[in-house]
C-alpha cells in the first residue's frame, strides 16, 4: 500500500452497503435491527435482532443515517457554503435549517424541523423518494 491509498474508515454505516436499497422502509428496519444487535441491554447479541421492532427503533435509525449523511456537510458549514440557510444543531446533534424555516414554521400547520440533508447521498435520495410516494 502506497501513501496515496487510504484505508477506509471502517465504521457501522460502512458496513451496510446503502447503495444496494432501493427501499427507504426496508433500509430502516435493516438498520434498526443491527443497531439493535450493537446496543440493546444488557449486552449485545444476535436475539436482539429478532425482537419486534418499535418506532423509537425505527427514529433511531433514521437519526443514525441522517448524522452519517451529514458528515459531508461539516466542512461546507465550517466555510459558510449554507450562510444563507442558518443551519443549527439541534438537540439530537442534526443539523436543521433556521432563519426563514423557523418563521415559516411558526405560521404552518407543520411543526417539524426541515432538516439538511446533502442532494448526493443515496439517503437524500431513498428519502426524497419515500416522501414523494
Amino acid at each position: 500500500m502506497t501513501k496515496d491509498q487510504e484505508v477506509p474508515e471502517d465504521t457501522l454505516a460502512s458496513r451496510i452497503v446503502i447503495s444496494k436499497y432501493s427501499n427507504f422502509n426496508k433500509l430502516l428496519r435493516v438498520t434498526a435491527r443491527i443497531l439493535a444487535m450493537h446496543q440493546r441491554k444488557p449486552r449485545p447479541s444476535f436475539k436482539n435482532a429478532a425482537k419486534i421492532l418499535s418506532s423509537d427503533d425505527i427514529t433511531n435509525s433514521e437519526n443514525f443515517w441522517v448524522k452519517e449523511a451529514q458528515r459531508t456537510l461539516y466542512e461546507d458549514i465550517g466555510k459558510g457554503r449554507y450562510k444563507r440557510l442558518c443551519p443549527r444543531k439541534s438537540e439530537d446533534g442534526i443539523y436543521v435549517v433556521g432563519g426563514r424555516g423557523e418563521r415559516w414554521m411558526e405560521m404552518s400547520h407543520n411543526k417539524n424541523l426541515i432538516i439538511l440533508l446533502p442532494y448526493d447521498h443515496q439517503f437524500s435520495r431513498l428519502y426524497a423518494e419515500h416522501i414523494h410516494r
